[in-house]
């Protein structure tokens, strides 16, 4: 994405951000990676924090954050794929343990 070269306007930057962030904090992460080691510093970070009572409007001295995109996408990916893990697998554990259970009771 390179600002003002591309069919998206500038104005849909935020919830592009906060849709791929699923309204989360990324912050720790994106520090991490690199995010605000640009030009414009901390003020990257913004967009790794989209939690949803949080606006900032966005203007051009953010232009330098643009080069640390995949940074913060791979972020958003890891956290998320983290927090799915977390949340589904044991769950599909009790499932597929339920499901065991009924089919050895059914063998007896």
């Amino acid at each position: 994405m390179f600002v003002g070269s591309d069919d998206c306007p500038l104005d849909y930057l935020p919830e592009m951000q906060f849709c791929a962030a699923q309204g989360m904090d990324h912050r720790s992460c994106c520090a991490s990676t690199g995010v605000s080691d640009t030009g414009a510093g901390e003020k990257c970070l913004t967009f790794c924090d989209q939690r949803p009572d949080l606006y900032t409007p966005i203007d051009f001295s953010y232009a330098p954050c643009f080069d640390r995109f995949e940074n913060m996408k791979r972020c958003f990916y890891n956290e998320i794929h983290q927090s799915a893990e977390r949340k589904f697998i044991p769950m599909m554990m009790r499932h597929q343990t339920t499901h065991e259970y009924g089919l050895r009771k059914n063998m007896d």
